[in-house]
């Protein structure tokens, strides 16, 4: 199909997806438009999916993009979840041709569930199902990693309105809501600025969602694994644990004020626990390539590790991000290169390569 000058579809990913900051801020999806805010409302006063799901400001916000083909604000330009054919922009896919098939199925798609929902008696721009909710259990880190904000910036916790970490009663009444009314979610993400394993609710917001979705709703968090492991974490469907090398010496260079033995005893006792209970968690290691850890023998040790625990996949990240002292890999720059490392240092069979948009 041929893209002239008149057709310049815009599709953007986060459209049925929510996040969730720890206060109850509802920004944009992406760490490009996170500063901004779509809405903030508080979660205890509010119900969920009537006053910040499908308020006046998300529904505009989704037909501005999906029906007005505009963008939502300037950030969209830049953002890694707008798919932009018209400016070349469509990393999530293999090439433009694809690119082009699949945001014209998308788009269709979710134009016809908004207007569906219109006759449903609800106003135009509403949603029933939640794809993803992003949940951020803590803003706050322990670690001060330079391409973060909790690296970047001198007072982290200046950037954010209290509180700081998500209560536990907010939490439930996101699901309360859902239910009430009868809006499904496909996933929940417990990830954010911070660490979310420094929420000590954290376990008991991990099972009541179980409890009340049982296995009718997918579940993840993403981790510095450098905290203690508890027994409920196992509940959910993965645990993404970033370990970005395969010693101290070359993990800390990134993951400042990080113990590399912490974050391999936390994955130990997560498969131990997992392995004698049959739980069907899948625990995740996400490997960024910097230049500080991207020789063939620590990428090597890093697959005899996660064949020696028995972790589930292994994950080599190519970025494009790093800091002011950490820069990317200069050898790891495709998806290629890595899977041309794979296939010739077969060590874990559940060796994979991902790009980070």
């Amino acid at each position: 199909m041929l893209i002239n000058d008149e057709y310049n579809p815009k599709y953007c990913w986060a459209w049925n997806r929510v996040y969730v900051k720890s206060n109850g801020r509802i920004p944009c999806w992406c760490d490009t438009g996170e500063t901004h805010t779509i809405l903030s409302k508080s979660l205890e006063d509010n119900d969920f999916i009537l006053d910040i799901v499908n308020s006046k400001e998300m529904r505009e916000m989704r037909l501005k993009i999906l029906q007005d083909n505009e963008y939502y604000i300037k950030e969209c330009k830049t953002c890694c979840c707008m798919i932009d054919i018209d400016k070349g922009r469509h990393s999530r896919f293999v090439n433009s041709k694809v690119a082009v098939e699949e945001i014209e199925a998308k788009r269709d798609t979710a134009l016809r569930l908004l207007t569906k929902e219109a006759n449903k008696n609800k106003p135009l721009g509403s949603i029933s199902r939640i794809q993803e909710i992003q949940v951020e259990p803590s803003f706050p880190c322990n670690l001060r990693c330079p391409g973060c904000l909790q690296g970047r910036v001198e007072n982290p916790l200046s950037t954010e309105e209290k509180p700081y970490i998500l209560p536990l009663e907010w939490f439930k009444n996101i699901i309360a809501s859902s239910i009430n009314n009868d809006v499904k979610i496909g996933r929940i993400a417990f990830v954010g600025r911070g660490e979310p394993t420094l929420n000590k609710e954290l376990g008991e917001m991990i099972k009541y969602a179980r409890k009340m979705y049982d296995d009718d709703i997918i579940m993840s968090m993403d981790t510095n694994s450098t905290q203690e492991f508890k027994e409920e974490y196992t509940l959910l469907n993965w645990i993404n644990c970033s370990i970005d090398g395969s010693n101290q010496e070359s993990y800390s260079k990134y993951r400042i004020g990080g113990e590399f033995n912490k974050t391999i005893d936390f994955m130990q006792k997560a498969m131990k626990f997992i392995s004698a209970n049959g739980n069907q968690c899948n625990v995740r290691w996400k490997y960024i390539l910097f230049d500080t850890n991207d020789t063939i023998a620590e990428m090597n040790k890093a697959q005899e590790i996660a064949k020696s625990i028995g972790i589930g996949e292994l994950f080599f990240v190519i970025t494009h991000a790093g800091g002011a002292t950490i820069k990317p890999s200069p050898t790891f720059t495709s998806r290629e290169s890595v899977q041309n490392y794979i296939d010739n240092n077969k060590i874990f069979n559940n060796t994979k390569v991902l790009y980070a948009t």
